[in-house]
């Protein structure tokens, strides 16, 4: 059990428990970054009494399952860019969970063809390419947390639903952007609070501290992080860096509360912590005029205009993502 005190202490504890570890050459890899080491102390300098428990939460990392297959095959296909509406609709066949799915969403009101699509094939075709593999990612992502008890329905349920609001936000902001392709925003706002996910399902205990410090101080979950002295984005990070997940992921899970941080991705980063923030508008709709919001709104050449409009198109995003919700559940 490490329960050391000072900075040095707690990196050289975190370090020599991963070097006993054999199966863990990614994250000696990952903590060999300087970077990574700047990181752990400016959180642990957040809260010195937290350092004990990061020390054994970062060793629990260890314990988070490999990605899972059924993900792992759709990312492939979603990244791969000869895949066809074809190679996906094959792999959709080997889950009948999920091809059940399809077809439902096929047949729902928002396509038009109520009862009238009775085969996969037709349905993909119907629902396109685009769209059909943000399903299918959407709902394997789902399976992380569906037969977890950890989650209560509503956690779990505000979770994804931010989501996907922030998958398809991002989305939208991607067609006036060249630079980054509309399925792949939609791909790094769908993953961004990954972190916030393994928190919740692997680390309830963290999960529910931060949460509860967050609703009796009045503030955010990634402010009240700060004083707990854990952060989603970072978690998120190695997870990600576990599973392979490339570079611009990494950085958007990081970095999506602070894009100047991002070094390597800035854009990326920027674009999906906006997103967040029209998602986030549903709620605190004063969001959408904050200094800091508008700045980086400039960063990526998004008038003041061109944002609002963004934030009129809200209601229908989030009409867009209870159906998808209640079609995957």
């Amino acid at each position: 059990m490490c329960r050391s005190k000072g900075h040095a202490r707690i990196l050289n504890c975190v370090e020599s428990s991963l070097d006993k570890n054999q199966g863990m050459k990614g994250f000696q890899k990952f903590f060999a970054i300087t970077d990574a080491k700047k990181g752990m102390k400016d959180m642990m300098k957040a809260n010195p009494a937290a350092q004990g428990d990061f020390c054994r939460l970062v060793w629990k990392i260890s314990d988070i399952p490999s990605m899972p297959m059924s993900l792992r095959r759709y990312f492939e296909i979603l990244h791969d860019e000869v895949a066809s509406l074809r190679d996906l609709e094959n792999a959709v066949r080997h889950d009948q969970s999920l091809s059940a799915r399809i077809l439902r969403i096929a047949n729902s009101s928002y396509y038009g063809f109520r009862g009238k699509i009775s085969s996969l094939s037709r349905a993909m075709l119907l629902i396109g390419f685009e769209e059909a593999k943000r399903i299918c990612l959407s709902y394997v992502l789902l399976d992380l947390s569906r037969d977890s008890h950890a989650l209560d329905p509503h956690t779990r349920e505000q979770l994804w639903k931010h989501a996907f609001a922030v998958g398809k936000a991002a989305s939208l902001m991607a067609q006036k952007r060249p630079w980054l392709q509309r399925d792949e925003a939609y791909f790094l706002g769908l993953l961004h609070d990954l972190g916030k996910v393994i928190l919740a399902v692997h680390f309830k205990d963290h999960f529910e501290s931060i949460k509860e410090l967050s609703l009796k101080s009045g503030v955010s979950f990634y402010a009240a992080e700060g004083a707990h002295g854990i952060s989603h984005g970072r978690v998120g990070r190695w997870v990600g860096l576990k599973w392979g997940f490339p570079e611009i992921y990494l950085e958007v899970m990081e970095f999506h509360h602070a894009p100047e941080k991002s070094s390597l991705h800035k854009p990326a980063v920027t674009l999906i912590f906006l997103a967040n923030a029209l998602a986030n508008s549903r709620w605190s709709p004063q969001l959408l005029e904050e200094e800091e919001i508008i700045s980086h709104c400039g960063d990526l050449f998004i008038s003041h205009e061109e944002w609002m409009e963004y934030g009129e198109q809200m209601a229908r995003v989030w009409r867009e993502v209870d159906v998808l919700w209640s079609t995957l559940n």
